[in-house]
């Protein structure tokens, strides 16, 4: 057993209960830091999150933070874009990877940032064949890189599609199983994925969602909002750091 890919599998966790973003976000950085190459980190963050993702949308459903019926079409849009975006990571050389990663950093913290942390109901938007293809192009984008699409998805919800934060953050986790899983799955069969790794990665991640959930149900909104910038800006500062400025 691996230490440093257990509490990495840990922290994962803990950030996708309390950011609703599958822990790839934390996972791919972490890996890379530890001498894993990008491409097989992003394998392993897409098993990592096919665990997480589940039992998050699991216990978000019974303290009643979304409404599953209306996440679906985000869920089968994202099931279609999770296979196409890991066929592109197979095609894309590391630094291309690196940089949408980094895009989407950037993109979603400014977003995030102009968006308000609370929205009343009567804003949320209700059309089923947007949140299809909103859910296929996002999931195209963020399964290449890793992270499910969650960074993008969070704040097209809140700033775009007038949801609150808080039920922003179940939507995106739980529109992350489709993506983390099919995309774990081509990983797999393509020989990219290392099942023994991901193992030590996504079983600790259990206990850390389980914590990051019960976490995110005691924070004021605005202070979750506040948290959640300060995670994009410290990802894509540590990015720029291991691939551009050491390399």
């Amino acid at each position: 057993m691996d230490i440093f890919l257990v509490t990495t599998g840990f922290l994962a966790g803990v950030l996708s209960g309390f950011f609703g973003v599958g822990g790839g976000t934390i996972t791919v950085p972490m890996l890379i830091f530890l001498g894993v190459h990008i491409k097989e980190a992003i394998a392993i963050s897409a098993f990592q999150m096919s665990f997480s993702s589940v039992f998050g949308s699991y216990l978000n459903y019974k303290n009643s933070v979304f409404d599953v019926k209306a996440a679906m079409p985000f869920l089968f849009g994202g099931a279609f874009g999770g296979i196409v975006g890991a066929y592109f990571t197979h095609m894309a050389n590391d630094k291309t990877l690196v940089l949408i990663l980094f895009v989407f950093m950037v993109f979603t913290a400014t977003n995030l940032f102009l968006s308000p942390a609370t929205r009343e109901l009567s804003e949320e938007k209700n059309n089923p064949l947007l949140f299809f293809a909103i859910g296929l192009f996002i999931g195209t984008l963020g399964s290449s890189v890793g992270i499910g699409g969650a960074l993008l998805l969070t704040p097209v919800l809140v700033g775009f599609l007038g949801f609150g934060l808080k039920k922003a953050i179940g939507i995106t986790l739980f529109y992350v199983i489709s993506t983390s899983i099919f995309a774990a799955a081509s990983f797999y069969i393509s020989g990219i994925l290392d099942v023994a790794k991901g193992l030590q990665v996504a079983i600790p991640a259990l206990a850390g969602v389980y914590l990051g959930i019960y976490m995110a149900s005691k924070t004021d909104a605005k202070k979750h909002k506040g948290l959640m910038l300060a995670l994009y800006l410290f990802i894509a500062a540590s990015l720029i750091f291991e691939f551009f400025w050491e390399r």
